[in-house]
Order: structure tokens, then sequence, then C-alpha cells
């Protein structure tokens, strides 16, 4: 496992909003802030919360003044600039061997918790697909026939 920094510490204590109710404070960004550091790069912020419902993203009831929260963000950025937040070539290829030949990157999928004893990924159409084609070296067999159910919008929590 690997873990990609998108936002450092530093840059999250600079956007996080110092005012107002400890919910206003807690988590969401600045409303003077007009830009974000993103994996090194400096792009726009876009504050407007209309624009984040327009792609599915609603501001917690506590935030009465629509403040955008940490998450939302790149759940923003995943609908408008997804490259900005997805691994690299680079990224990917820091933990495989560099003879190794990519086979395929599978963007969506069906996810079922590991936790589930009852369902283990034995029995999960995902993990049977992805053992095919490795042992056969034929990513042709990527048919999934399960709705993909990945994406952070198909959760509760938004978080996967």
């Amino acid at each position: 496992m690997s873990t990609i920094i998108f936002i450092d510490s530093e840059e999250f204590e600079r956007i996080e909003n110092k005012e107002g109710e400890s919910m206003e404070t807690f988590e969401v960004i600045g409303q003077n802030i007009k830009n974000i550091k993103i994996r090194d790069k400096v792009i726009p912020f876009e504050s407007d919360y209309l624009q984040y419902e327009n792609v599915g993203i609603k501001h917690r009831e506590e935030n009465s003044r629509k403040l955008i929260g940490f998450g939302d963000i790149i759940r923003y950025l995943n609908k408008t600039n997804l490259t900005l937040i997805s691994a690299t070539e680079d990224d990917i290829k820091k933990h495989i061997p560099v003879d190794l030949h990519k086979l395929m990157t599978i963007e969506k999928f069906d996810y079922e918790s590991l936790y589930d004893k009852s369902n283990p990924p034995s029995n999960q159409e995902t993990y049977k697909l992805i053992a095919k084609i490795l042992t056969e070296l034929d990513n042709t067999i990527w048919k999934p026939t399960e709705i993909s159910n990945n994406h952070w919008s198909n959760w509760d929590s938004g978080n996967l």
C-alpha cells in the first residue's frame, strides 16, 4: 500500500476556516481562500457551494454558511479534474517491478467489504475476474456483470 498526499498538513492548516461556530471551523475551508495546493500544484479554489451541489455534493446541515468541506474539494475534483487526484503512472510504478508489464487499470468495480466473513473475496465477482485475468494474462476477460459501486457517491459517509 502507498499513500499519496493530496493536501499536506500545512496546507490544511492554511485553508481551514478559523471563524464561526465549531462545526464551521472543523474540516471546512475558509471563505476567503482563493487557491489550494494539491499535490504540490496550486489550483484555483471553487468556493461556490452551488457548483458542488450541481455535481451531487451536498453541504452539511450544521454548516449554515455553506463552506466547502475538506472531503468535498476532493469529491469535486473527482468530477471536474480527475487527473489531478488520480495516481500517475509514476505513482503506480514505484511499487511494481520495472519488467512487469501493465495489463489494465480498473476504475469501476463492485466493492464488497472484506470484513463480511459470509462473503469472502473468493465468492465475489471482482476478485474472481482479477484472478482469471492474472492467470490467463488476458484483460479482455474483464466483463463484470455486477454494477460498480466504488464511487464515493454510493457510500453514506462519502468515504470508502
